[in-house]
């Protein structure tokens, strides 16, 4: 894209000039993981949170988690999203897992896109003051994904917490099969806001 302009003192008008725009979308940093919120949101399934009318354009707070490991005790009757790629450092098969307190899901794309998504494993009870226990209940672990050293894959956690004890982890056996390490930053990427799509070159001071 490009834009033309002249400066001006009110009596003499310079030259125009076109400039020329590359606008390059930035890379795939690891490091974090974006996490999203919802405060004051009533029962204790994945299904409410997903069921609230601020779901999942409005959350009251976004941040970002250096591991894929909520804070613990954060509140009560609130949902999160943790979601953003995963970076797999070999080729091969990866089982993953998710704990929490109350119920969570984990889905994972075969890309990038997160309209390719689908779920992998959840955790349908409650573990209410034992994080990181990731064997209480068969659905908390997934079949085994191939995934590709070099890519991206989106992946998202979908947690409800109704009452105190909340927590929610994923984990994934990137030691050796079998074991369950929490997913560390180094693996991970955050969700980046878009490049505004606009000719308006003023209206990007809210994107830089």
């Amino acid at each position: 894209d490009s834009f033309t302009y002249a400066a001006s003192d009110g009596a003499e008008t310079s030259p125009e000039t076109t400039v020329a725009i590359n606008v390059v979308p930035p890379g795939p940093e690891t490091g974090q993981i974006t996490r999203e919120v919802w405060t004051d949101v009533a029962g204790f399934s994945v299904d409410d949170l997903i069921a609230s009318p601020d779901y999942p354009d409005n959350p009251s707070e976004v941040g970002t988690l250096t591991r894929f490991d909520a804070p613990r005790d954060w509140g009560s009757s609130f949902g999160e999203r943790i979601h953003g790629y995963i970076h797999p450092p070999t080729n091969g098969n990866y089982t993953f897992w998710i704990s929490s307190a109350a119920r969570s899901r984990l889905s994972l794309g075969t890309d990038d896109d997160p309209a390719n998504a689908s779920l992998i494993c959840e955790c349908p009870v409650s573990l209410s003051g034992t994080p990181e226990s990731w064997d209480s209940n068969g659905s908390q672990k997934s079949a085994p994904q191939a995934l590709l050293a070099g890519q991206r894959y989106y992946i998202m956690a979908l947690h409800k917490d109704a009452a105190s004890s909340d927590h929610c982890s994923v984990a994934w056996d990137l030691a050796q099969p079998g074991t369950t390490n929490i997913i560390e930053g180094i693996y991970l990427s955050e969700i980046l806001p878009p490049v505004p799509a606009t000719t308006n070159y003023a209206d990007w001071s809210s994107w830089y």
